[in-house]
């Protein structure tokens, strides 16, 4: 149903787009999809679980209301430095609810909401996006990407950019970012505001 198209590469990085019925999907499709369909979820899980890195950045161009019809994008970015570091699950720990498979709050400088899994098994497996999506539960993968798919939705407005990334060198447990701005981006040209301003709306 779902095909993963590789739109460019080299040893450091993926970038990625998904098409379904020969078209690309746009981004309130995998925005919706990650919400709503199982299916999708397990599709997607398994396409970051396959990525050819031990540990990587996953980013995205910066999101408007305007630019939910865009072909949706995405790039990963091999972390050389995420793969060496112990994991820190007492970083999160306040906000930690242990009923709760995941949990978002807003980070101190109240410019950011983080989206974190709680600790359910080895520690090693919230390291980081790669561990997460091949170590963690099944039923917490599924519950982060449903998280993110929520809380992106109600936050992407028309007139403030969000840029979701993972970075994760500061606190090394993963948190997936919706941004005010590109801090820890490693793609640049994702940085640029209007970055999808002259991609082509898929309708």
């Amino acid at each position: 149903m779902w095909h993963t198209q590789l739109i460019g590469q080299n040893e450091n990085a993926r970038r990625y787009r998904i098409q379904a019925d020969l078209r690309p999907l746009t981004f309130a499709e995998v925005l919706n999809h990650w919400e709503t369909s199982e299916a999708f979820r397990a599709y997607y899980l398994e396409l970051l679980a396959d990525a050819p890195f031990e540990a990587f950045y996953w980013e995205h161009p910066g999101l408007l209301t305007r630019y939910l019809g865009k072909p949706y994008e995405f790039v990963l970015l091999r972390s050389a430095s995420l793969a060496t570091r112990p994991a820190d699950a007492e970083a999160f720990a306040e906000f930690f609810d242990t009923s709760a498979l995941v949990v978002d709050f807003e980070n101190l400088g109240k410019n950011a909401r983080l989206i974190a899994p709680t600790p359910r098994t080895d520690a090693d497996h919230y390291k980081f996006l790669a561990s997460f999506v091949r170590h963690a539960p099944k039923a917490q993968q599924h519950a982060l990407f449903q998280r993110i798919g929520h809380r992106v939705n109600a936050a992407v407005n028309a007139s403030h950019t969000l840029w979701l990334n993972t970075a994760g060198m500061g606190v090394i447990w993963l948190h997936v970012r919706l941004d005010s701005r590109p801090k820890y981006y490693k793609t640049q040209v994702y940085k640029r505001p209007d970055f999808l301003e002259k991609v082509r709306l898929v309708f």
